[in-house]
């Protein structure tokens, strides 16, 4: 059958017309980038810059001669060293401000300060001679540069932000509406004192009416305090004003729901820290030692990216890289900027979202099965045994657990009190274990058994099952297979194999950060 004849002139046409129209949708899509494109041939946004060469850019804020080392300052500008509030980190900062204008011009590293530089200057260090220090004189400036981080050099734009709350604001409309209205502080303060129908969902009492030490929130329930715990204060991190509000809160309001920045970020880790530290008071941020480390496997964080101090962690890892010291993998559903195949020495191991504990006890199932743990620290079962081992800890790995399902503490640990052998709370009170096959008190031996399942006669005559933490999480590591592990995480089996494996071939110098 034969082809009708092809209308050339009627394709000719459409395509000219999809072709016109495309370059209309684009030129329509991006007028202005192309008007700015046109006007910035002829110059700096079509206006002629002040510098030829160097164009609009700041004007130094001083000057060293590089042959005789002499400093010349800026007259029009002033420098002033302070602490970056842009993250909790409060790294040290340089920032130089225009005298006239009284703006900040440009933010920069602080060199007195141990996070933005690797070698900090002493604090009695001359002013001129830190400003050297950081210059091209005698090459210092670029051996050991101080700097500041993109969120150190964003601070400044938050000081004029048209976004920032310059007044106090109340809600109006219903929860979430995003609908504000500006009043006046002492409107604020009436409303908070006295309380009231104040966003028409009826009553609520203020700090006058709750301001009452003596009446139970809840008789059912005396756990939660008086009613004066029904305030709660909260902060996102300490600009300087946190102990005036703890003073407020605590002391003379004496609530105590205060909610600091480590209440909701990164708590239970740092409660890990401070146990392992053994203050708990302070919870200690304790990070990896990535100068003597040599793998390092950071699961749903990244150096440099999160978990504070972003720019020392930055500065550290990337000369352990580029000096070959260190292997480390980031386990993340995201690719962040701390994995780049334009380095070696890293890698980026995608996982799907929420399924950590699926890889943690798939790693952690591995290294038991392959005696890929430190036996030796892990048996040290009290502080007198790290202490004559040179350690500075010791872990509950060989501590025994109550683990009949019907006993009332079941889950706790066996203590010296449950066999009448220690007041209970006491200092003698200790955990117990099994050393050469007898039990013991875990301060009275240097090492202790790991693996332990047996039944012990308390004080009262009952017989209980025991087991040793190392074999509660042994059990526990068992519970799934490696390979449903790896199908729940997204992570192939020979890969988890492959990284657990890594991380035993590096002893005590491979380290987990989560």
């Amino acid at each position: 059958m034969a082809k009708p004849p092809v209308d050339n002139s009627r394709r000719r046409f459409m395509k000219g017309a999809v072709a016109a129209g495309g370059a209309a949708t684009f030129v329509a899509g991006y007028s202005d980038p192309l008007a700015k494109m046109a006007k910035g041939i002829t110059g700096s946004a079509g206006e002629k810059p002040r510098d030829r060469i160097h164009g609009n850019s700041l004007a130094p804020e001083y000057r060293v001669n590089l042959d005789t080392g002499e400093l010349t300052l800026n007259p029009d500008q002033r420098t002033a060293f302070t602490i970056c509030y842009g993250c909790t980190t409060q790294c040290g900062v340089r920032v130089r401000v225009d005298k006239k204008s009284d703006k900040v011009l440009r933010v920069s590293g602080n060199p007195y300060h141990p996070l933005s530089a690797d070698d900090h200057l002493p604090m009695r260090t001359p002013v001129a001679e830190a400003l050297r220090h950081v210059s091209a004189y005698g090459g210092q400036g670029q051996v050991n540069r101080s700097t500041a981080c993109a969120r150190g050099n964003a601070m400044m734009s938050q000081l004029d932000s048209p976004f920032r709350v310059s007044h106090c604001l109340k809600r109006v409309g219903e929860r979430g509406g995003r609908e504000w209205q500006k009043i006046s502080f002492e409107q604020l303060i009436e409303e908070i004192c006295e309380g009231g129908d104040l966003f028409g969902e009826g009553h609520v009492d203020g700090l006058r009416a709750i301001h009452d030490h003596d009446t139970l929130i809840d008789p059912d329930n005396p756990e939660y305090g008086p009613k004066a715990n029904q305030l709660m204060v909260m902060e996102a991190t300490d600009y300087g004003r946190s102990d005036l509000l703890k003073r407020f809160t605590m002391n003379a309001f004496a609530t105590r729901n205060y909610g600091h920045h480590g209440s909701y970020c990164g708590l239970s880790f740092r409660m890990g820290s401070g146990a392992v530290m053994n203050d708990l008071g302070n919870n200690a941020h304790v990070k990896p030692d990535i100068q003597n480390a040599r793998f390092i496997m950071y699961i749903g964080t990244a150096p440099s990216q999160a978990g504070n101090p972003f720019k020392r962690q930055g500065r550290l890892i990337a000369k352990a890289r580029a000096e070959g010291t260190l292997e480390y993998v980031v386990v993340d559903p995201a690719l962040n900027a701390s994995t780049s195949h334009a380095a070696d020495h890293n890698r980026w191991v995608p996982i799907r979202p929420g399924t950590d504990s699926a890889f943690a006890m798939a790693i952690i199932q591995w290294l038991l099965d392959n005696e890929g743990y430190a036996a030796e620290f892990l048996a040290l079962p009290g502080k007198a045994a790290a202490d004559a081992a040179g350690e500075a800890t010791h872990s509950n790995a060989t501590h025994l657990v109550i683990d009949t399902e019907s006993h009332p503490r079941r889950g706790h640990f066996l203590r010296a009190s449950d066999l009448g052998l220690a007041e209970t709370d006491s200092d003698a009170d200790a955990p117990m274990v099994v050393a050469n096959g007898e039990l013991v008190h875990s301060e009275e031996v240097m090492a202790a058994e790991l693996f332990v399942e047996r039944n012990v006669t308390l004080a009262d005559g009952t017989t209980v099952q025991v087991k040793s933490s190392m074999t509660l999480l042994r059990e526990a590591a068992h519970e799934h297979e490696l390979a449903t592990y790896a199908e729940h995480c997204g992570i192939p089996e020979s890969t988890i194999i492959e990284l657990a494996s890594r991380y035993a071939s590096h002893g005590r110098r491979a380290v987990v950060n989560c």
